[in-house]
């Protein structure tokens, strides 16, 4: 097995490459977090980007290296990420905070309809809603006016005859002893 020298050389130019560029997408995910500061944004941006790096590092060990991530891949890496902070940095910030606010801008610029739409959208529903409860009770009480009116001289009878039988049965007095003796009716005391 030979080694190739030249080979070796433009794989260490390409993993510092590909440092740099993931020490400026890191940089821009850092201005992004910095100017919104939720958390939930933060970590998924943190995931994202640690994917992201990571599915690079593997296409690259697998294209450049063979199948097998080198030392001085990893030193290149390293190496191309300490040139972006050193060299690049301080004069790429103020770009991105520009962008990334112009972006900003642009997103509440877009949002503004959507939002004023789901906000109508809401006291339309509400609106709705309360539209149909009205009618609603409306038709329970029209339906309870016209079975009133159709039914009102009419006797409705339910049940059958036993329970007839108990309605037109007189029902008798119940009567409580007291102690002196004397009987005396309960319907009356009330």
């Amino acid at each position: 097995m030979e080694n190739y020298v030249t080979a070796q050389l433009t794989t260490l130019g390409w993993s510092i490459l590909l440092g740099l560029l993931c020490a400026l997408v890191y940089d821009v995910l850092r201005t992004v977090r910095l100017r919104r500061g939720n958390a939930w944004l933060m970590h998924t941006l943190d995931a994202v980007y640690v994917a992201a790096a990571l599915l690079a590092v593997i296409l690259m060990a697998l294209q450049r290296g063979q199948g097998e991530l080198r030392l001085y891949m990893l030193l290149g890496m390293a190496l191309g990420a300490v040139m972006y902070v050193a060299l690049l940095r301080q004069v790429l910030q103020p770009i991105w905070q520009f962008w990334v606010d112009t972006a900003t801008a642009f997103a509440r610029f877009i949002w503004f309809p959507i939002d004023f739409l789901w906000q109508m959208a809401k006291k339309v529903w509400s609106a709705a809603k309360k539209l149909f409860h009205f009618w609603q009770k409306y038709a329970t009480m029209t339906m309870y006016m016209w079975k009133y009116f159709l039914f009102a001289g009419k006797e409705r009878k339910r049940g059958g005859s036993a329970e007839r039988e108990k309605k037109t049965a007189k029902e008798k007095p119940r009567r409580d002893h007291t102690a002196g003796g004397r009987t005396v009716d309960r319907r009356s005391r009330f």
